[in-house]
């Protein structure tokens, strides 16, 4: 199921790079696919995501047009995927029927993109 998302971020290397992308969705098969400026300027065409453990956050004080992220980690990089507040059930809905395990987390602000838990535990803000 592709979803479009609004801009994002994805670190890679300790660099931060903002743009759009697509996710994927489908049974057993999560990959965010960066847009062609955003996948230059990254240095990757897009990542899948290892593991049946799924973060999904939703950021109350965000814009609400980008407020609920999806982390996508391989292990050694994680993208994070961005769509609005009345995609989050969509999305949670998809993720379970493709047989991914999904943790939800509420947050005030933050969208899973620290460097220092690419590959960790729950990331939190």
């Amino acid at each position: 199921m592709p979803v479009t998302t609004p801009p994002s971020a994805a670190r890679r290397r300790r660099r931060l790079v903002r743009g759009n992308g697509h996710l994927c969705i489908a049974p057993g098969y999560l990959v965010y696919e960066l847009g062609g400026f955003t996948s230059r300027l990254a240095g990757i065409a897009g990542l899948r995501h290892k593991g049946n453990l799924v973060y999904v956050y939703r950021s109350r004080l965000v814009m609400p047009w980008l407020n609920v992220s999806v982390r996508v980690d391989d292990g050694q990089t994680a993208l994070i995927a961005s769509t609005w507040c009345f995609g989050l059930r969509t999305l949670i809905d998809a993720l379970e029927t493709a047989g991914f395990v999904v943790e939800y987390h509420p947050t005030w602000i933050y969208r899973g993109i620290r460097h220092s838990q690419v590959g960790s535990g729950p990331p939190h803000g």
